[in-house]
């Protein structure tokens, strides 16, 4: 993470535990070589965290008796995998992944923190062990689950391979099958070993977290810088990588309002009825909308692609760590009770009620990139998504694409960067538009929400269980 980061430790492992979690969403875009070229650099990182954090108890919760060090044991294995990786025709040389680059920077900060204000000695006091137990159960948590995606993603890319081959055929791919094939042993191996880790402590562990008083302000701070940094980026520097982190930022802050605003109106903080059949759906829309967005220029985005923009990073990651730390409990979403006893929920609601309109606005602005043809992205982005914008189905060409090569070919071999083609403009502009009336429709929805001057009105309904809830924790099974 590069730039002023104001999150705690605590803050950067739950960041890197739930990026995790979205490794595993976007298992269909999983990019097997990407993914092994990180995976060490992760482990590597967690590993360095793990020997700056006070020497274990051992883990209060359900000790493992054969005595071993699990992180250890992890990064000896991941050493054996790196060193084939280097040596080895694949993955070679090329692009890392994006998602697990941030969860190995979360882990670098982190450390840095423990390092510049010294880790208590545990031993004595019982509160710093359980708070050190439940970061180290953090850790490996956040291993197994990128250790499985690393994996999903490799075994998806030897099926692949295996695919193409006929009985008389050879493996023309790079490495052929015996050293993705061995890769799969070994993340096997620190699968094995991070479960049997988190079998015994995972979520019991996380108990004993320490947890700081929520700064009453933090919330509506974040949102606000959020929203400056975004409009900047994306006016000064339209890129798909920024376009992407926005789409997913404003997702997220979508989920999360939708957290806040089903505890406020079971608080009575703001009017029940209201929410529940004026304005659940549309928001949740509106997320969905968001959602499809980062996933759309996810695709336009040059592999491994991270934004330039500090600031933006930055506000990103402060808006998450403010928002979650309202709305997330251990290992689940916080209870209603809970997050009225963390934030004035009536104070939170007006902030809410500004996010919705400032989110149609970013919607304009998206459509507005998408239209200007001095925007431009790499071609073989653009080519590919080209060609999947005027195919069928059934392969197929969509009527009016034409069967002409979308892009040049020397554009192509230097992927450099070119504008949309006309039909990516069509298609992104049609999704703009989607964007925008789902925002239109939620910011509409929302407009009874309590302003500065109209206080919120008794909840005198009973209001039906929230549909939206954030991502619960993953365990993941070997496929």
């Amino acid at each position: 993470m590069i730039g002023l980061d104001r999150r705690s430790v605590g803050e950067l492992l739950l960041d890197a535990d739930h990026t995790a979690r979205d490794v595993l969403i976007d298992v269909g875009d999983l990019n097997a070589a990407a993914m092994l070229r990180t995976w060490p650099e992760v482990v590597q990182t967690a590993a360095t965290l793990w020997s700056a954090l006070p020497a274990p108890g051992w883990v209060t919760v359900a000790p493992d008796h054969s005595g071993t060090d699990p992180m250890a044991r992890v990064a000896a294995i991941t050493a054996v995998l790196h060193r084939g990786s280097r040596s080895g025709r694949w993955p070679g040389p090329g692009p890392t992944d994006n998602l697990l680059q941030n969860i190995a920077d979360s882990f670098v900060r982190a450390a840095e923190l423990v390092d510049r204000h010294g880790a208590p000695h545990s031993s004595g006091n019982s509160a710093v062990r359980a708070d050190v137990d439940a970061a180290r159960t953090r850790i490996i948590h956040t291993l197994y689950l990128t250790a499985h995606g690393v994996r999903l993603a490799v075994l998806e890319y030897t099926r692949s391979v295996e695919a193409t081959l006929t009985p008389r055929s050879r493996v023309t791919a790079p490495g052929g099958l015996s050293v993705p094939r061995s890769f799969l042993g070994r993340l096997d191996a620190v699968e094995q070993v991070a479960g049997a880790y988190v079998t015994r402590t995972y979520p019991a562990a996380l108990a004993g977290e320490h947890r700081h008083a929520p700064l009453g302000s933090r919330v509506a701070t974040a949102l606000a810088a959020w929203d400056v940094h975004a409009h900047r980026a994306i006016a000064a520097h339209p890129t798909a990588g920024h376009l992407r982190l926005v789409a997913r930022t404003q997702e997220l802050v979508l989920g999360h309002a939708a957290v806040l605003l089903s505890a406020a109106a079971r608080a009575g903080a703001i009017d029940g009825f209201q929410y529940a059949t004026r304005l659940e759906q549309p928001l949740d829309l509106a997320r969905a909308a968001w959602a499809a967005s980062g996933r759309s220029w996810a695709q336009l985005a040059a592999h491994g692609a991270r934004p330039d923009v500090p600031a933006l990073t930055g506000a990103a990651a402060e808006v998450r760590a403010a928002l979650r730390e309202i709305t997330v409990d251990g290992s689940s979403t916080a209870t209603g009770d809970v997050i009225a006893g963390r934030i004035d929920l009536t104070a939170a609601a007006r902030t809410l009620s500004t996010v919705l309109s400032t989110s149609t606005d970013l919607a304009h602005l998206v459509r507005d990139v998408t239209t200007d043809p001095a925007v431009t992205f790499p071609a073989r982005a653009v080519n590919a998504a080209a060609i999947a914008a005027s195919t069928t189905p059934s392969g197929g060409f969509v009527p009016g694409s034409g069967n002409a090569p979308h892009v040049a070919i020397k554009d192509l071999t230097m992927n450099r960067e070119i504008p949309l083609t006309p039909v990516v403009r069509d298609r992104e502009a049609h999704h703009a538009e989607d964007l925008i009336a789902a925002n239109q429709a939620a910011a509409h929805a929302g407009a009874w929400l309590p302003s500065a001057t109209t206080p919120a009105s008794p909840c005198e309904h009973r209001i039906p269980a929230a549909r939206s809830r954030l991502p619960q924790p993953v365990r993941a099974r070997s496929r």
